[in-house]
Order: C-alpha cells, then structure tokens, then sequence
C-alpha cells in the first residue's frame, strides 16, 4: 500500500507539475470528510486525462484534487464525481501482498 501511495502522489507531482503545493498554517482533521472551511480556499487540480484502460482523451469522470502542506503534514483531498449506476469488478483474483507489484493476468 505504501508503494502505491508513493507511486500516486509522485504521478500526482508529475500531472500538476505547473502547480505549486500551498502552504496554509491551519490543520484539518482526518476523518475523510471535507468539512473544514480551508478546502474552500484551496485552488482544485482537475481537467484530468484518460490513463487505464486506454491512455488517450480526457477523463469522462470529473475528479478534483486539492492539496496544501501546514508545514509538518502534506494534505491531499479527492473527490470523484462518479455518475455510474452500477460498479463492475474486471477481476476478482486476490491481491497478491506478497510481491511489491501486482501484475494481474
């Protein structure tokens, strides 16, 4: 988990490479919930590009990404806006925790 985690937020860095990381002396709390008032202020990375399964055109789902440091922590907000009825699983083979990469058949 810690590998994707780090995987993501460096893919993160490259897509908004033209934004800067704000700095927001404020602290939130960590309970997945966007409640606090320093969200509003934080400009929304957005305007994403396709990547799985074909990594072409824009995005059909609106995501909006909004982060901000207070200088101890890196705060990374997502919101994906899904407007699917249903949700499909293309593969219900277990994860393999064992290896640091997962390669599904």
């Amino acid at each position: 988990m810690k590998i994707l985690s780090i995987y993501f937020i460096l893919l993160l860095s490259v897509t908004a490479s033209s934004q800067s990381v704000l700095y927001h002396p404020g602290s939130i709390d960590v309970d997945g919930k966007a409640s606090e008032s320093i969200w509003d202020s934080i400009p929304s990375l957005n305007d994403f590009n396709n990547f799985w399964p074909v990594n072409d055109g824009k995005a059909e789902m609106d995501t909006d990404v909004k982060i901000f440091h207070n200088g101890e922590y890196l705060h990374i907000l997502m919101q994906y806006y899904d407007t699917l009825e249903t949700l499909m699983v293309n593969n219900l083979k277990r994860d393999n925790y064992g290896s640091a990469f997962h390669l599904s058949d």
